[in-house]
């Protein structure tokens, strides 16, 4: 998706955005260590591109390296990208075709991994 936006006052022109869902940055995905993504990448760009989950450890079927782990999506195709996160942590996804220009224009978007359980004990108030 594209659109035109003024990033800050003064007299430089619009700059083009590229978003994921209408967003630059991309929206957040929070899942929890374990559990499936499956997303599904529909490419209105007119170029190729593709979605590459920084990262995370998962197979090349799936990784979105557009020339080396994938083909890029063309213009007007879709991509499922479905697949397990086996680590918690913070990463990101971002567009691995053109990188340089797309996700400069805002194809990215955080990625949260959650541990399964609380890594500590809840705290508890006793009074007598």
């Amino acid at each position: 998706m594209k659109s035109e936006q003024k990033i800050y006052e003064g007299n430089a022109p619009n700059s083009t955005l590229w978003t994921y869902n209408g967003r630059a940055p991309g929206p957040e995905i929070r899942v929890k260590q374990g559990e499936r993504i499956k997303v599904r990448f529909i490419n209105e760009l007119e170029e190729p591109s593709s979605i590459h989950w920084h990262g995370i450890r998962i197979d090349n079927a799936m990784d979105g390296v557009s020339g080396l782990t994938q083909e890029a999506v063309k213009p007007g195709e879709s991509f499922e990208y479905d697949f397990v996160v086996p680590d918690a942590g913070t990463y990101w996804y971002h567009a691995h075709n053109k990188s340089w220009n797309q996700v400069a224009r805002g194809l990215y978007g955080p990625l949260i991994v959650e541990e399964p359980y609380p890594t500590f004990d809840a705290e508890h108030d006793l009074r007598a």
